[in-house]
């Protein structure tokens, strides 16, 4: 009975840790900018992953906003992850908002 109950708590264990962990992705676009953001947890926050499909818009400018739209919910853009941009020659410019608070290393 004791292994049954134990069994029971660590499976438990494992589908809260995983819905805890959950990140969800989508693409967006704005002002002809395709961008992959990621959210993490139940936060109202969104990251910049990568460009999605190497579409950048209006002669190599990259523009980021600062708020994003996805399945009914609106997220705060705040962060450009860790090698975002890294490979991408053809940007000239990045326009990014006030509400961005971090860029990760190696990020252009």
């Amino acid at each position: 009975m004791k292994g049954k109950h134990l069994f029971s708590f660590l499976l438990l264990l494992m589908v809260a840790v995983n819905s805890w962990s959950r990140v969800i992705t989508f693409d967006y676009t704005y002002k002809g900018c395709t961008l992959l953001y990621s959210v993490e947890g139940d936060t109202k926050t969104v990251n910049v992953n990568r460009s999605a499909g190497g579409n950048i818009a209006d002669g190599g400018t990259v523009y980021i906003p600062s708020k994003v739209s996805y399945d009914g919910n609106e997220y705060t853009v705040v962060k450009i992850t860790e090698y975002t941009f890294r490979n991408d020659q053809d940007i000239t410019r990045v326009i990014y908002p006030s509400s961005l608070t971090y860029v990760g290393s190696e990020a252009f």
